[in-house]
């Protein structure tokens, strides 16, 4: 499975959504559904998110796409991109 990542689920944060298919609701057949990636349930093979008061498993047969980055990923991927402009900036001196 590849995400915008890479492979796997190693690249996505608590608070980021995904969209995946659900087929919690039996007659009405498979649907696209949006969640968020709860705390610390963060696995390499899947991820649990707030679709069901217990959580709902999120893996490589049900995961649609990366829908929106969480406020931890944006801030972790804004400091790579400072990091990497000053490494730049000093190889140049």
């Amino acid at each position: 499975m590849l995400n915008a990542n890479g492979p796997g689920f190693a690249g996505l944060y608590a608070g980021d959504v995904v969209e995946f298919v659900s087929n919690q609701y039996g007659i009405g057949g498979d649907r696209k559904v949006r969640a968020a990636v709860l705390p610390l349930l963060v696995f390499a093979d899947h991820v649990q998110v707030r679709h069901t008061p217990f959580g709902f498993t999120v893996d490589a047969s049900n995961f649609v796409r990366l829908v929106r980055r969480g406020k931890r990923h944006i801030e972790a991927d804004r400091q790579a991109a400072i990091t990497a402009l000053r490494l730049k900036a000093l190889e140049r001196v």
